[in-house]
């Protein structure tokens, strides 16, 4: 297949670009710019795409948005909702107006769809939540669905995602590996995650199945609590994790309101539909999960 990646450079992008030409398949990268760049197929800020761009593609998949995890404002939010809302937007109108518009459009989401949720077991059949991380997820997907008239959609709605280097586990870590790791407020908020094999994995298969389709949790099926999850850091890294909460207030005070929906909040998310499929995970389980993701294996 050809296979089109936008936020082809980011993480999930990146190991795309590594395994699917393995796999016998033509990957190519949407590379953001102007319409003075040759290499350029895009400039989403801008509203442009070259015209002739993405013809004869038979998958494409959406990553591209904004780094979520920075400090939020008021100007950061929008510019968090625009990468997500209008970008996608603009993608799947250029793709349904091409000659020979792709089969599959697989596009990122996130479990921040379902909200701030406590002890509730989360599925794709639950009600969306609300709050400003709601809203952009909502958005995001409203305008992947756009695409359904014409191909395939698939909106993936990922957990943080756990591998070697990856940015939200390193961040996680850090507190671990000098020797001050404990839980994030209370810690009992439920903090779900998924490695990075089983999410390239999932899209593989989404792109050559056709039964797939709609919406689905890429969500590890071992919840665990925030406090939890710590604790299997220290055990794997040989570090105690002994020291109390963090407060919430310094956090909320370093990160802005994205403290709330990205650290504090509890989402106990499970990937009912994958499960449904039979889908065989490489890693279902947390400890070992982290064992690879710190190269212990």
């Amino acid at each position: 297949m050809r296979v089109a990646i936008t936020g082809s450079t980011g993480y999930l992008g990146s190991e795309l670009g590594r395994i699917l030409p393995t796999q016998g398949h033509e990957v190519i990268p949407v590379v953001r710019g102007d319409s003075q760049d040759p290499e350029s197929i895009w400039n989403p800020q801008l509203g442009w795409m070259r015209p002739d761009a993405l013809n004869n593609v038979d998958v494409v998949i959406h990553l591209a948005g904004e780094n979520i995890g920075s400090r939020w404002t008021k100007e950061r939010r929008e510019a968090l909702m625009t990468s997500r809302r209008d970008a996608t937007k603009l993608l799947v109108n250029h793709l349904q107006a091409l000659d020979s518009p792709p089969k599959v459009f697989i596009s990122a989401s996130a479990v921040g769809i379902y909200g701030d949720r406590g002890e509730e077991l989360l599925t794709e059949d639950s009600d969306i939540g609300s709050g400003p991380l709601v809203d952009i997820c909502q958005a995001w997907e409203a305008s992947a669905e756009l695409a359904a008239s014409s191909m395939r959609v698939v909106k993936l709605r990922m957990a943080p995602i756990f591998g070697k280097d990856a940015e939200v586990l390193t961040r996680q870590a850090l507190p671990v590996k000098m020797f001050v790791g404990g839980p994030v407020g209370s810690g009992a908020q439920w903090a779900p995650w998924v490695h990075l094999s089983d999410v390239v994995k999932i899209i593989t298969e989404a792109m050559s199945d056709e039964s797939f389709t709609g919406a689905y949790n890429v969500v590890a099926p071992d919840s665990v609590r925030n406090k939890d999850l710590v604790k299997a850091m220290g055990r794997v890294l040989g570090r105690p994790t002994l020291f109390p909460p963090t407060p919430k207030l310094p956090l909320r005070l370093a990160f802005g309101e994205m403290a709330d929906w990205l650290i504090f909040a509890s989402q106990r998310v499970q990937p009912m539909r994958l499960e449904e499929r039979g889908y065989q995970w490489e890693q279902p389980l947390i400890e070992p999960a982290l064992k690879e993701s710190f190269g212990q294996n």
